[in-house]
């Protein structure tokens, strides 16, 4: 028997999951632990709640040098900005570095910037590839630049050194 209350429930049933599954929403930032090189261990993205978040990563020696690109800039147009509050973090993933022990790393991480900026880099001294994987962190000789809403999610991601066009994204997305 045909029953018109019935009938709209179903629907509106079908359209509801449909448009829970079609909403795919925002990708959160896996879980990824470090220590800064002042020495504080940082877990991101959680460290980061309820604030935007800038991460800038490098898995090789070349993607840490375009890397380097971002650190003035970023400082300048985000980490001075007091209308844009977001945490910034360069997180250098040293897991895959050969011939030198990890302490010798962050010792020549140290020497080779002012220490005010240590407590902007976190290294991550596991292999790198879950997260390679996870982030489509595909092209090892490039950096990794993300940018997480205050709830962890990624709503943008670039590669390669700095332009101010993939600047004024970013500022365009920590402006939302």
């Amino acid at each position: 028997m045909f029953n018109p209350k019935n009938t709209f429930n179903i629907i509106f049933i079908a359209i509801l999951a449909l448009t829970v599954f079609a909403f795919k929403g925002e990708k959160k930032f896996p879980e990824l632990k470090g220590t800064t090189l002042n020495g504080k261990s940082i877990v991101l993205p959680k460290s980061t709640e309820g604030k935007f978040a800038v991460l800038g990563i490098a898995y090789s020696l070349k993607a840490q040098d375009d890397l380097n690109t971002w650190y003035q800039p970023i400082y300048s147009q985000v980490m001075e900005n007091k209308f844009i509050p977001a945490q910034v973090y360069f997180i250098p993933m040293t897991g895959n570095i050969k011939g030198m022990s990890q302490d010798k790393i962050k010792s020549k991480m140290k020497e080779g910037m002012d220490s005010e900026w240590h407590k902007y880099v976190v290294v991550y001294q596991e292999k790198p590839d879950s997260y390679i994987k996870e982030l489509s962190m595909n092209e090892k000789d490039k950096p990794y630049i993300f940018v997480l809403n205050p709830r962890g999610e990624i709503v943008y991601q670039t590669s390669g050194e700095f332009t101010e066009k993939k600047m004024e994204s970013i500022i365009d997305k920590l402006s939302e």
